[in-house]
């Protein structure tokens, strides 16, 4: 059984980073199946939590580079010839994500 109380600091530290850089209402979508379920009594899948936690590390290392949540959220939200599109938009699936991730950890 996984820990719902570290579920929900998860799931709460998802959505304040999704609500501060006002771009990832569309992954909040993909990968919280909905905004009705309260925080404490949802508990994430493992795939789910993997997503989540990889998308935290993503806006982390990004903001390491920009020192700044408009850097973030720019980096994200612009057409990157590596990706053949925005990297928001690759993120959207887990492999995706990890190839974000993994992009970052090579050029960071």
């Amino acid at each position: 059984m996984n820990d719902i109380k570290g579920d929900a600091v998860l799931i709460k530290a998802f959505n304040q980073v999704c609500n501060e850089l006002g771009i990832m209402t569309k992954l909040q979508q993909v990968i919280l199946p909905s905004d009705n379920i309260p925080e404490l009594v949802f508990e994430l899948s493992n795939t789910q939590r993997e997503h989540i936690s990889l998308m935290l590390k993503i806006v982390n290392k990004l903001y390491e580079k920009g020192n700044d949540y408009l850097f973030v959220a720019h980096w994200l939200n612009t057409e990157n010839h590596y990706f053949n599109g925005k990297p928001v938009d690759v993120c959207v699936s887990l492999s995706g994500a990890q190839g974000v991730y993994l992009y970052l950890v090579h050029v960071t």
